[in-house]
């Protein structure tokens, strides 16, 4: 399942949106469709001054004078998928390392 945690939404209809994600970051662009709603999740950033029907070129404009990419950068959130994905890469024996790690630092 693609993520849609950056896309920009307008409401296409009651159960869909219109989503456009031009970010530059390679793996974090969302070409432009509609979604349903139940596939979103949406974020506080916002893309200030974006004109209705606005296209993919205007969007990737004001995404990049925004700086959306850089705040999504700084979110919790998307520290807390990259160490998702970084702890879903690690071998067994790093695993090992990380348990016995936080047992040596938990410990009184």
């Amino acid at each position: 399942m693609q993520s849609y945690e950056q896309a920009l939404g307008t409401e296409n209809n009651r159960s869909q949106v219109l989503v456009d994600g031009p970010s530059k970051t390679e793996g974090r662009v969302v070409p432009r469709s509609a979604i349903p709603l139940s596939a979103v999740a949406l974020t506080p950033f916002v893309v200030s001054k974006l004109p209705k029907a606005a296209g993919t070129g205007a969007v990737a404009k004001l995404w990049e004078k925004s700086e959306i990419d850089k705040k999504w950068a700084e979110s919790s959130w998307a520290n807390k998928r990259q160490q998702q994905e970084r702890r879903r890469t690690l071998t067994d024996f790093e695993r090992f390392k990380v348990m016995r790690f936080k047992k040596q630092v938990g410990a009184p």
